[in-house]
């Protein structure tokens, strides 16, 4: 269900792995715009150590400041990352509850056609029969008690909603930054950080731990993490980029 968007949106591109790719910084005046913020200043910043962000190509020519923007990338990234989380969450608890749930059906459908050949049986051997049911009940009694414990069907539906509402809020941050960059401003940025808030408040439930290393270990470096694998930030821009 979940698609991730276009890596060429995702990854972060070093200037110097080819020629004609490198942001010649002295020399080339449209790139001094890239930022448009006083209090960087271009002609200190080594290129070698310049990282290029695709993601938010769309806003350099905006007036908000390099901070903004990077809060706006790191927004996108944590709506990419929370959904990839609870996207795998998901199917993750959806096996679980067809595990879980195969064994009540073939053993309710095993006791179904015992029952109905109990005519046939012989009636001293109808105390077998007895013993079958009420395995296979207290069988079926404790697949249907671990459903419920561990809340596996809330646990899917849930994480299939919240899968939902994050990849639109990624598409809402991807379309309207690209489309419309002119209206992204401080309104935006609040109501984006509000709308993520209100996402993550109606979780209910943690992600496995073993999902959360697989997700963090995959995009490291890559993706700013959410605060729920410990919000580490992706390389952006290195050293002396801040320097005034």
């Amino acid at each position: 269900m979940f698609k991730t968007i276009n890596t060429d949106l995702d990854l972060i591109e070093i200037n110097s792995i080819k020629s004609n790719e490198e942001l010649d910084i002295n020399n080339d005046n449209d790139n001094n715009n890239y930022y448009n913020d006083s209090e960087i200043e271009f002609s200190n910043i080594n290129t070698d150590k310049l990282i290029k962000l695709k993601s938010i190509d769309s806003l350099f020519n905006t007036n908000l400041t390099i901070y903004q923007k990077i809060l706006i990338n790191d927004y996108l990234d944590k709506s990419f990352i929370m959904g990839i989380l609870c996207e795998n969450s998901k199917n993750y608890y959806y096996n679980l509850k067809i595990s879980l749930h195969l064994p009540i059906v073939l053993i309710s459908s095993i006791l179904c056609i015992f029952n109905s050949a109990s005519g046939s049986i012989p009636e001293k051997s109808h105390y077998i029969l007895t013993i079958i049911n009420i395995i296979s009940n207290a069988i079926i009694a404790i697949f249907i008690s671990l459903q419920s414990l561990y809340q596996i069907n809330d646990k899917h539906n849930q994480f299939q909603q919240i899968t939902n509402k994050f990849t639109k809020l990624e598409h809402y941050i991807e379309t309207f930054i690209t489309n419309e960059p002119a209206k992204v401003n401080e309104l935006f940025i609040n109501d984006l950080i509000k709308t993520y808030d209100n996402i993550i408040e109606d979780l209910d439930f943690t992600f496995p731990e073993f999902i959360k290393k697989k997700i963090k270990l995959k995009y490291k470096d890559i993706r700013t993490m959410p605060n729920i694998l410990n919000g580490d930030k992706k390389p952006i821009l290195l050293d002396d980029i801040f320097k005034k």
